[in-house]
């Protein structure tokens, strides 16, 4: 069944959309199968050779964990978080290593130690 007469300015429209959509997409498309082309060229030359390796050689040493003389004292640790962050006990606990009872401990301490330079 045909559209109506009323209809036909809108449909032309809508087909007039879709067909410069379409066009855009397929043009699209083939912009990416060129550009796929030209870099799988490239690498094939080996244009970028000494970059790819110094990527893979930064990224190998981003995943290193730090060794064991680098680490922070647990309890240096726990201090400077309770002092300049608001992380809760458990999270201060969990990242340092140390009792809940040493944290705690060490929190009451700083308390003590904050009134008695106020006085």
């Amino acid at each position: 069944m045909p559209p109506a007469p009323e209809a036909q300015p809108r449909h032309a429209a809508a087909a007039a959309f879709a067909q410069f959509f379409h066009l855009t997409e397929v043009q699209l498309q083939a912009d990416k199968a060129r550009r796929e082309a030209s870099r799988q060229a490239a690498f094939a030359r080996g244009l970028d050779a000494a970059e790819r390796a110094a990527r893979r050689h930064t990224a190998a040493g981003l995943f290193r964990r730090a060794s064991s003389e680098r680490r922070m004292d647990p309890l240096r640790h726990a201090r400077n978080l309770l002092l300049e962050t608001t992380l809760p006990l458990r999270e201060i606990v969990r990242l340092t290593g140390l009792s809940v009872w040493q944290v705690v401990g060490l929190k009451l301490k700083l308390r003590v130690d904050a009134v008695r330079r106020r006085n």
